[in-house]
């Protein structure tokens, strides 16, 4: 049985985002035919009481704690830290939002001892962590084309400056993000728009496009659904996400 690595920042469970949706689905399948283990965060007890969940499906799951920023002093760090790495070493604000020196101790000593048929990464700001793969089909598995997130909220910002600073962090962010897509033997994308995006800007030989899928309880009775509704899958702290149902809401909705 082939074994698969997944790596991944953000806890996968409860499913509240729609990354969540992606990773946690992606494990359940893959576990049917391959041999998953798993490296993500952990940034609370209540992802310490959930790893149980995972191991249904992962040979293994090994966790690294992300930091804690609880004092304001501590928070006032961590914010001058960002802008810091962002306009004198050019790495992105969302690097330093997810990325922890624990988690790489965890990642380069885990690969040292053991090896995997496919390692994937999600998503680009973990990119760096490739360099601890050797022998191993590597693949980025990609939310987005991120950059352009960032461009739209540059687009809407009203004051001068945070419009001057976000399109800062848009060329700084795509530069890193388009690096990333170059050092994997395969980029999964989730949307064939967000491929597209990409394909504007470099030439991405080996693709994979896989659609986000929601998991349907087989236990759900019939009679326990309620008709005439939709699902929104996403967190709605994401500027882009509360967009899209408004607009859909707005625009769309009032045809159907």
């Amino acid at each position: 049985m082939k074994k698969i690595l997944i790596i991944k920042m953000r806890f996968p469970y409860p499913v509240f985002a729609g990354t969540d949706h992606v990773s946690y689905n992606l494990i359940k399948a893959l576990s049917k035919d391959y041999e998953v283990s798993l490296i993500c965060h952990v940034r609370s007890e209540e992802n310490l009481r959930d790893v149980p969940e995972l191991k249904k499906y992962c040979k293994e799951v090994i966790t690294a704690r992300y930091p804690s920023y609880s004092t304001f002093f501590q928070k006032l760090w961590k914010k001058i830290k960002r802008e810091f790495l962002l306009f004198f070493y050019f790495v992105p604000r969302d690097v330093t939002d997810n990325v922890s020196s624990e988690i790489e101790k965890k990642i380069k000593s885990h690969l040292k001892e053991n090896h995997y048929d496919i390692v994937q990464i999600e998503y680009f700001y973990a990119w760096k962590f490739v360099k601890y793969v050797k022998g191993s089909t590597s693949i980025m598995l990609s939310n987005d084309a991120y950059y352009e997130t960032i461009r739209q909220i540059a687009k809407e910002e009203k004051s001068l400056i945070k419009k001057m600073i976000r399109y800062f962090e848009y060329i700084v962010t795509k530069r890193y993000e388009l690096k990333a897509y170059k050092n994997f033997d395969w980029v999964f994308f989730i949307s064939s728009k967000d491929l597209d995006i990409v394909k504007k800007s470099i030439k991405v030989e080996k693709f994979k496009v896989i659609p986000v899928a929601m998991d349907i309880d087989d236990g759900e009775e019939e009679n326990d659904i309620e008709k005439d509704t939709m699902v929104f899958v996403g967190g709605m702290q994401a500027f882009f996400n509360r967009d899209a149902v408004l607009y859909f809401c707005r625009d769309i909705f009032p045809l159907v």
